[in-house]
């Protein structure tokens, strides 16, 4: 047929999942992170390599920056009129500049299109373990029931306090959320 499949531009072993949205080059699942970029009016959801996310984040930085020079500027020439509200411009500005080099530095956490398809199986794999039930829609049933018997602030109480023994005994929050509802139900932990 003639069509080549793109290959990862960082890994040629494997085949490219989809492409950068800044770059618009081909980048595997482990390549390409999920940047959630909001603004004031929307949100969209990106995928960017990782020197395309570092290159948004130190963007970020910058402007951080740039504002805290500004600022620094403005506390001097304020600090002539009124010195406390100069000093609160150059102190705003310092803590801009610092937290803006600390942006630029680190590299972001956004996960990676198949971190977020692995935390999905792992969801539908505990969902298929109760049943097809999600422990979320679960741990709301719970919550229905035991705020109507006991009153809602007593009742969502005894709720968490009983999730949190069984997360003490290193159980998951859906197994915990799992056996509360299983026994409330009459039915065995174990099913």
């Amino acid at each position: 047929m003639g069509t080549e499949i793109p290959q990862c531009a960082n890994h040629p072993d494997k085949f490219a999942l989809g492409l950068c949205n800044d770059c618009g080059d081909n980048f595997c699942g482990d390549c390409l992170h999920v940047y959630k970029l909001v603004t004031r009016d929307a949100s969209a959801v990106l995928h960017l390599c990782s020197n395309c996310l570092k290159g948004r984040y130190s963007k970020d930085g910058n402007g951080f920056i740039l504002t805290g020079v500004m600022s620094i500027v403005m506390g001097l020439v304020a600090s002539t009129f009124v010195m406390p509200m100069g000093l609160s411009f150059v102190v705003l500005g310092v803590v801009a500049i610092g937290y803006g080099f600390v942006k630029r530095s680190g590299m972001p956490e956004e996960p990676t299109i198949n971190a977020v398809r692995n935390v999905e199986e792992r969801r539908r794999a505990e969902a298929a373990e109760l049943g097809g039930a999600d422990p979320e829609d679960l741990y709301d049933e719970l919550v229905t029931c035991y705020t109507s018997h006991w009153g809602v602030a007593t009742g969502a109480k005894l709720l968490d306090d009983e999730i949190s023994a069984y997360l003490r005994h290193r159980e998951s929050f859906p197994e915990a959320v799992r056996k509360i509802y299983n026994r409330q139900r009459g039915t065995p932990s174990d099913v």
